[in-house]
């Protein structure tokens, strides 16, 4: 299934095992390196992807809480988190530099755990004839701490 960023923002985890609810999500953690969920914040403790069994508009399911680890616990997500990397406000350029604007939202497959899609919105001069631009992760060619960069003739208005 894919889900917006801001769908899951504000789901209730769900301890299966103990079948009641834990905390809240709180933000996404993407890794940069291949735009794929590394965890997802729960008031102060973080939930490893991995540790993830199902996220529906219901909640997000996880078999036990001890699946929620603190900073400090994963040298992996660790690493992520040292990035302080943000998707949300990040300037999205084609490879001729062109502006397209900056990202908004985005949408994550949640088998996979991957960004599907970064929704661009618009600088206000180009808003005029479309407020955002919906670019596909196949379309990214690159990601740093400063912009997104995709492809010129690829990136398409949806």
């Amino acid at each position: 299934m894919i889900i917006g960023a801001e769908k899951i923002i504000g789901l209730t985890v769900i301890d299966l095992g103990r079948e009641m609810a834990i905390g809240q999500a709180t933000e996404i953690i993407v890794d940069p390196n291949d735009l794929k969920i590394a965890a997802i914040g729960v008031e102060g403790r973080f939930l490893q992807a991995e540790n993830i069994r199902e996220i529906s508009g219901l909640g997000i399911a996880v078999n036990s809480e001890e699946d929620l680890t603190m900073a400090g616990e994963s040298v992996r997500l660790d690493k992520v988190l040292e990035l302080e990397f943000r998707l949300e406000g990040l300037k999205v350029v084609t490879k001729k530099g062109t502006n397209l604007g900056k990202v908004a939202s985005f949408t994550v497959n949640t088998e996979s755990f991957l960004v599907q899609q970064i929704i661009v919105k618009r600088p206000p001069l180009k808003a005029l004839m479309d407020a955002e631009l919906v670019i596909g992760r196949s379309e990214i060619t690159e990601v740093n701490d400063e912009k997104i960069v995709v492809k010129d003739e690829e990136a398409k208005i949806r």
